[in-house]
């Protein structure tokens, strides 16, 4: 059965050198002879490709001035486009893979908090380097960009940068936690029905739809909240060098324009790509920078139809046991 999607990594400075690592486990004898014929046609293929562009190979051999630069889009959980799980194991490899800066691009309005704040801890981990002490020459640059949006759970991550960029009208903070949940109580004592709840724990059905909450189980839930409220100033004030009570003056969850958001010590600079690449360079000391683009590749089949043609590719997928296709298509889903 096949593993995690491919991990694609894009070594380019101009031209992209695309390098996809598969797992896979082959399921009967059809398969793992079309699976190795794929195989030897894409390192066959790999080769020529490297053999024509040495200059792709020279990026490859040379670490100096490389730099990881991973997209960070949409709502932070488990699953979807900004996956925790995935963003930790880009971060995971940046360790390993020669890079000696990483380069951030934010755009997302935030999301859970354990997924916002194990991103952020990973972040963390990478910039202090082999030696594992922030603050030493063994550090590795982490620096973020904010483009469209890096609000809540997004900047909660964001301050954890070495230094934040953002455009003048991109929208920035929104430091507060919420908690919000459908309540239909009313509605189904209009319509006549009743909900059952069998339970043992007094607090075991708290925020159930069906019911309003108690005067008791919205104080607990405040408290709840509390604590990442909390914790979340914390970490912005510890990461940002500002005093807790200068955050927390922030933390009203207003979300602020680039701008403003300079003016009050939650970014470090306006600009765009060309500022971010310029302070990079200075970092590194390069005139040059090389960069490895962290993104999900479309999976086996999806690539194949786009290859080789849909009718290529929806032929070769019947003829695979169904029980080994039914496996393959849950992976994608994935």
């Amino acid at each position: 059965m096949m593993q995690d999607k491919p991990l694609e990594i894009i070594l380019s400075n101009k031209e992209p050198l695309q390098v996809q690592l598969n797992t896979g486990t082959p399921a009967n004898t059809a398969w793992n002879t079309i699976q190795a014929t794929l195989t030897n046609l894409a390192i066959y293929a790999t080769f020529i490709g490297l053999f024509l562009m040495p200059s792709c190979m020279n990026k490859m051999q040379s670490p100096h001035g490389r730099v990881a630069r991973i997209p960070l889009n949409g709502t932070i959980q488990r699953g979807g486009s900004a996956n925790a799980d995935k963003i930790v194991r880009y971060l995971d490899t940046v360790k390993t893979d020669g890079s000696t800066a990483v380069w951030m691009v934010i755009n997302s309005p935030g999301g859970y908090v354990y997924p916002s704040k194990e991103i952020a801890d990973k972040i963390l981990d990478v910039r202090a380097g082999k030696d594992g002490i922030l603050g030493t020459a063994d550090d590795i640059p982490v620096v973020m960009q904010i483009k469209d949006i890096g609000a809540s759970g997004a900047y909660w991550i964001a301050a954890t940068g070495e230094r934040i960029f953002a455009d003048e009208a991109s929208l920035v903070g929104s430091i507060g936690v919420r908690m919000d949940y459908f309540e239909f109580s009313e509605l189904l004592k209009k319509v006549g029905v009743k909900s059952v709840e069998i339970h043992k724990g007094k607090y075991k059905t708290m925020g159930s739809p069906y019911r309003e909450l108690t005067d008791e189980e919205r104080k607990l839930l405040e408290q709840h909240m509390d604590v990442a409220y909390k914790m979340f100033i914390g970490h912005v004030a510890k990461n940002r060098k500002m005093k807790y009570d200068e955050v927390e003056k922030l933390a009203t969850g207003w979300i602020f324009y680039g701008s403003e958001a300079k003016e009050r010590k939650l970014i470090d600079e306006i600009g765009g790509d060309k500022a971010v690449e310029d302070y990079l360079k200075k970092k590194v000391n390069t005139e040059k920078l090389y960069y490895v683009d962290y993104q999900e590749q479309p999976g086996f089949f999806d690539g194949l139809a786009s290859k080789m043609g849909e009718s290529i590719g929806r032929g070769l997928t019947e003829t695979i046991n169904e029980d080994i296709k039914d496996k393959v298509i849950k992976e994608e889903l994935k």
